[in-house]
């Protein structure tokens, strides 16, 4: 079975799960904070490919609140850079740009001496090339996935997260 199968599926489905639950109870979405300029920078690799991100977002918009959790949103831009080893078949770097309005769980108790939460998002992306490494697309257009978990610093100026991200285009294909 394919190692990135469980966190890809978990992005898109608590994603899905999220936006309809969000449709059916009628929560708003537009319930939205300035929140300044947040930057999130990212890096990550594997056998073959590494990247280095930044994003950035500006307000938090609520969701839901309960008595002890929160559902958030941030609607973030980000910029990928992927690049390939010296033996890749493709193209040995591209980059990407994507918007993911990425969607927080936290808890809000208060005896937690770092606050935790889930993230999930899924988003459209756009990359410069098909190819990056030894992986080929068949379109510039992706969807970019994610899944993490993190934890923030005092008064949550920082945090900290381990997450996965997936390109996928969902097997569409250029029209000839």
């Amino acid at each position: 079975m394919n190692r990135h199968i469980v966190p890809k599926q978990t992005a898109i489905l608590g994603t899905a799960a999220t936006w309809t639950y969000v449709l059916f109870t009628g929560a708003s979405v537009t319930n939205c904070q300035a929140k300044g300029l947040n930057l999130r920078a990212e890096y990550g690799e594997d056998a073959e490919l590494s990247i280095s991100s930044i994003g950035g977002f500006t307000h938090e918009c609520l969701l839901k609140e309960w008595a002890s959790w929160k559902l958030t949103y941030t609607p973030m831009i980000n910029a990928t850079y992927w690049s390939g080893d010296e033996a890749s078949d493709f193209a040995r770097s591209t980059y990407d740009i994507a918007f993911i309005p990425m969607i927080r769980l936290e808890p809000k108790w208060s005896w937690l001496p770092l606050p935790i939460d889930l993230e999930v998002g899924v988003g459209p992306a756009l990359m410069e090339k098909t190819s990056g490494g030894d992986r080929q697309k068949t379109t510039n257009f992706q969807f970019s996935d994610h899944f993490g978990s993190g934890f923030s610093f005092k008064y949550r100026i920082w945090r900290a997260v381990f997450d996965f991200r997936h390109l996928s285009n969902l097997n569409l294909c250029n029209p000839i």
